[in-house]
């Protein structure tokens, strides 16, 4: 929501690109640095997150163009961690949920842990990217964060207000788009904010699909 709380970039932004996964929580503290906290889930919440999605395809006879609701949502959650399943359904219902998680160590190494880290605004960006992002078509990270919270120096939130960074409600992503539709219950105001760059071609911003989303009329 406001990627530009101070002076630099502290949260994952693109005016060409969805790149928010994650609520993003951002807060006030007195100190010049940026300091984060990335919480990610346990082994066995995404274990059982790994049954859901391989239960969902079994019940949808293999075809990823049936899936529905939670059952699409968990499917994309899993596929976005282990890029490899995306192309091979078929192979993903003789798995074990055990056998899908032991295929990538890097993924075990971050569950059940909390990082934190403190740098400049000038220097954030960058560290935050490089817990976040991986190298296209690698394996996404955002799928086993819980939440991510950042606290800078910035006057807009001293008074005691917290921004949420949220993914867009009409994400080509299922389990993105349904991060966001569980927090705008939870928000007390909603900023929308669309770069020229994309809303010429989101279909979202040209469609109306955000002024549905929070009941707006059209002027």
């Amino acid at each position: 929501m406001c990627p530009r709380v101070p002076a630099e970039h502290v949260v994952l932004t693109c005016g060409f690109a969805a790149c928010t996964s994650n609520p993003t929580h951002i807060s006030y503290h007195e100190e010049h640095t940026v300091k984060a906290r990335i919480q990610f889930v346990s082994t066995a919440f995404w274990l059982e997150e790994i049954r859901h999605a391989i239960s969902g395809l079994v019940e949808a006879g293999g075809r990823k163009s049936r899936l529905t609701g939670p059952k699409k949502v968990a499917w994309h959650r899993i596929t976005a961690v282990y890029p490899q399943l995306r192309f091979n359904a078929d192979k993903v219902q003789g798995m074990t949920a055990e056998d899908i998680l032991a295929s990538n160590t890097s993924v075990i190494a971050k569950l059940d842990t909390t990082v934190e880290f403190e740098a400049s605004s000038a220097d954030f960006y960058d560290i935050l990217g490089s817990h976040y992002y991986g190298e296209r078509g690698s394996s996404e990270t955002w799928p086993i964060i819980v939440q991510i919270s950042i606290l800078c120096n910035a006057a807009v939130l001293k008074q005691g207000i917290t921004f949420v960074d949220l993914p867009g409600p009409s994400a080509r992503n299922a389990a993105r788009g349904a991060v966001a539709s569980a927090w705008y219950k939870k928000c007390d105001h909603i900023f929308v904010v669309a770069p020229i760059q994309r809303a010429v071609s989101m279909h979202c911003v040209r469609g109306g699909v955000y002024l549905d989303t929070f009941n707006l009329g059209s002027n």
